[in-house]
């Protein structure tokens, strides 16, 4: 089982490492917002 626990919730992060979850370090979180869908889809900001 896997989840996201962002990297300031240091209550959760100690609540998931005491059920002995382990951080996976290897791992890098990508988003795109909306002008990089758009830029993706081929279409123009209005359009």
């Amino acid at each position: 089982m896997e989840w996201a626990v962002l990297t300031w919730n240091r209550k959760a992060i100690g609540f998931y490492e005491k059920l002995g979850a382990k951080r996976m370090d290897d791992w890098y979180v990508y988003r795109l917002d909306s002008d990089g869908l758009r830029r993706l889809s081929g279409k123009k900001a209005g359009g």
